[in-house]
């Protein structure tokens, strides 16, 4: 497979299960670049958020999921089945130790081009437990070339 670079427009949506079982569920929509290499697929965008602007970097190999955020917001993070990391999660001026099981990872390329993510996770952010699922689909852009 070439190397190929697609302009695509990104959904994120978000549904946090909190301990005492509030949901909170969060959705946007901005632009992106879909980059496929042959080995991996690397999304980028930059979401707009009350905090400000955070820069995502998402790149899926296989059945696992790196997450790096920047700006706003700022996470390092690995997602694959079965596993526990321990990372930190900043939203300046606090900073708070995270900790996140990964429960399941869905990666799809589509014949458009685009692709869909589908993250479960269970995470423990300064002590407080939720649970996470997240949807990213990045579908090519109608005005793309």
């Amino acid at each position: 497979m070439k190397n190929s670079e697609l302009r695509v427009s990104v959904r994120e949506t978000s549904r946090v299960t909190q301990e005492d079982g509030e949901i909170v569920e969060m959705s946007s929509l901005c632009e992106g670049c879909l980059r496929r290499f042959p080995c991996e697929t690397l999304l980028t965008y930059t979401a707009n958020a009350e905090g400000g602007r955070i820069f995502n970097r998402i790149r899926a190999k296989g059945k696992e999921v790196t997450v790096k955020r920047s700006g706003a917001v700022s996470l390092s993070l690995t997602l694959k089945e079965g596993q526990t990391e321990q990372t930190l999660y900043q939203v300046p001026p606090f900073s708070f130790d995270m900790t996140v099981t990964t429960e399941s990872v869905e990666v799809e390329h589509h014949a458009s081009g685009g692709l869909s993510l589908r993250l479960c996770f269970r995470s423990v952010i300064g002590g407080a437990p939720q649970t996470t699922e997240l949807v990213i689909d990045a579908e090519p852009r109608r005005d793309a070339k």
